[in-house]
Formats: C-alpha cells, sequence, structure tokens
C-alpha cells in the first residue's frame, strides 16, 4: 500500500507482490496525528494493533501480510481496517500482500 497527499485527503494504494494494483481509494486523513491514539481505539489483542506496535517500534518501510488477512480484516473488522490502513498510508509505509 502507498499512499500520498491530494490535497487535504490521502490516495491508499494497495499493491499485491506481484505489482499489481489491488484496490485505491481516497479517504479523509485520519483524526489522530500519534500512535497512542491509534492504538487507543484498536482493540489491543488484535492482529492490526500488532502491526501497528511492531512497525512503530522498528520503523519498517514495509508489511508484508496474505491477501486473505487483509479481506478478513475488511470482514470482521473494517474501522479498524481503514484507520490503520489510513494510518499506513499517512506514515508511507506500504503494505505487500503475498
Amino acid at each position: 500500500m502507498n499512499g500520498f497527499r491530494v490535497g487535504t485527503h490521502l490516495r491508499v494504494m494497495i499493491i499485491h507482490q506481484n505489482g499489481n494494483l489491488v484496490a485505491e481509494r481516497i479517504e479523509s486523513p485520519p483524526p489522530w496525528d500519534d500512535l497512542a491514539d491509534l492504538l487507543a481505539e484498536l482493540s489491543p489483542e488484535t492482529d492490526l494493533a500488532a502491526i501497528v506496535k511492531r512497525v512503530s517500534r522498528r520503523n519498517l518501510p514495509c508489511v508484508v501480510v496474505s491477501s486473505a488477512a487483509v479481506a478478513a480484516w475488511g470482514q470482521r473488522d473494517p474501522a479498524a481496517w481503514t484507520k490503520v490502513s489510513g494510518w499506513l498510508a499517512a506514515k508511507r509505509i506500504a503494505i505487500i500482500q503475498t
């Protein structure tokens, strides 16, 4: 996933490992600016919270996740997935789906 600003909004693109564009959307910037605010909005024991913590601790440029996980997050907790993907895009952290 790559993201960049379009005016006051973020353009979020999710790229598959083979380089094909999987999804693209324009979204409002997240209402929180820091890690603590995002983690406070997520259930602490979820995969999404673990990804956010791991990325922030290690200052990673990308996250590799399965396409099945992305689909599951979109179905189980679309609001949390939107928050996390928006945060990753704002930080310019790519999501690589396998």
